[in-house]
């Protein structure tokens, strides 16, 4: 069984080694959000259980039963975490080059709201890279 999952991935290295020569990152979604690892040097193993993953002097170990998908990316994906329920603030969104494209009650509200494209989300002293496809 760990032969076969072994061959596997680096049946999948493989071929996404031949795709990611158009992307700078490799995108690794779980349970507690996205997570983006730059695809230079790329490095992945499997071993106890978990998919160790590095680049240059950054690295991860995602527990597979966790992991629910790989993609890459042009860009870092951030993880947007939710706002703890009685400190709802305001979200002011801002294109990329600065200029403030609307206010709004909630991020959701915000995700619904705008057309596609990537934005700064800035709801108290926190900033937030918004991506919507």
């Amino acid at each position: 069984m760990k032969r076969s999952i072994l061959i596997v991935f680096g049946l999948m290295l493989t071929a996404l080694n031949g795709w990611s020569n158009d992307y700078n990152y490799l995108v690794f979604v779980t349970n507690t959000g996205p997570r983006s690892i730059a695809v230079e040097d790329l490095e992945m193993t499997v071993s106890d259980g978990k998919l160790v993953v590095r680049s240059g002097a950054d690295g991860e170990a995602f527990d597979l039963s966790t992991l629910t998908k790989m993609y890459f990316s042009d860009a870092a994906v951030v993880s947007i975490n939710d706002v703890e329920a009685g400190k709802v603030q305001s979200v002011s969104i801002h294109d990329l080059s600065g200029r403030l494209v609307g206010c709004y009650p909630s991020l959701d509200v915000a995700r619904e709201s705008l057309p596609k494209g990537v934005y700064v989300a800035k709801q108290g002293n926190k900033n937030f890279k918004l991506a919507k496809r």
